[in-house]
């Protein structure tokens, strides 16, 4: 009885085993696999925050790059400006001058020209008339031509800052996702 009982127990213990070590060998195959799936998409997470880091990377440089352009673009919109406000306040002056000296001018002339115009037939042309209008008229042609110059210049430094603030707003979003999903995918 004591054999019998001993014998059941070994065969019992021989199929429980069997069972066993087939489970452990079904487990060990299917966790073989998971690794194999694991390490790939491993890989493919690696791939993909060293893509989104170098983008990371990419996006400063091109901030970095950005604001240096904006920077040096300010100094030759501050220095073009500059001169057209020198001009612009030279074109006034002259003109103010030469208003002021040609309505003297007229009136003398005038005076002149009335006790003189039976005396000389050159008197209309000696009078300055013709030349001074000439004048005026260039420096205002001048002046206008300057101040839409200026107007042009200060309206594409607006659009290059507008674009520029965009473009910055734009890289940060596009910094700030970046930096999360890669975040995400170290986690992951």
């Amino acid at each position: 009885a004591a054999e019998t009982s001993h014998h059941e127990w070994c065969e019992t213990e021989k199929a429980s085993s069997a069972a066993a070590k087939s489970e452990r060998e079904k487990n060990i195959e299917e966790l073989t696999a998971e690794i194999d799936q694991l390490t790939t998409k491993i890989q493919q997470l690696t791939s993909e925050i060293t893509f989104l880091h170098s983008e990371l990377v990419r996006v400063q440089q091109e901030t970095a790059q950005a604001i240096q352009i904006r920077k040096d673009e300010k100094a030759t919109y501050e220095a073009a400006k500059k001169e057209h406000d020198t001009v612009i306040s030279a074109l006034e002056k002259a003109m103010q001058a030469l208003s002021s000296q040609y309505a003297l001018l007229q009136e003398n002339n005038k005076v002149v020209v009335a006790a003189h115009s039976k005396q000389s037939p050159f008197g209309e042309y000696s009078s300055g008339s013709a030349s001074g209008g000439n004048a005026i008229d260039m420096l205002q042609d001048l002046l206008n031509r300057y101040s839409a110059a200026r107007t042009e210049l200060v309206e594409a430094e607006e659009m290059a800052v507008a674009a520029h603030e965009q473009l910055l707003a734009h890289n940060e979003q596009f910094r700030k996702d970046t930096e999360q999903s890669k975040q995400a995918k170290e986690t992951e």
